[in-house]
């Protein structure tokens, strides 16, 4: 998972980062919650988005997590698209 917060006075400049997670075949769970498949967690790509994000004055999390339950992981699941690598 990756949370994060662009503090828009802090930003030096836009960051269209919605559209990279996007572009990385991330899911957009909540707000500034995105939902990744296991094999981007490994990728420099995700490290360097995040480094982007503290650079211009936001803050980044990145968050392996795992599901306790089935419900809650069959609909995160069901959040990409068809024949998409899964969470």
């Amino acid at each position: 998972m990756v949370g994060y917060r662009l503090f828009m006075r802090a930003s030096r400049r836009p960051l269209p980062l919605w559209r990279v997670l996007k572009q990385l075949g991330a899911v957009n769970a909540r707000q500034s919650l995105w939902i990744l498949p296991d094999s981007l967690m490994i990728s420099g790509d995700l490290k360097e988005k995040s480094d982007d994000i503290e650079t211009c004055g936001g803050r980044s999390m990145l968050i392996a997590s795992m599901f306790l339950e089935e419900r809650p992981e069959q609909r995160v699941v069901a959040l990409f698209p068809p024949g998409e690598e899964r969470a």
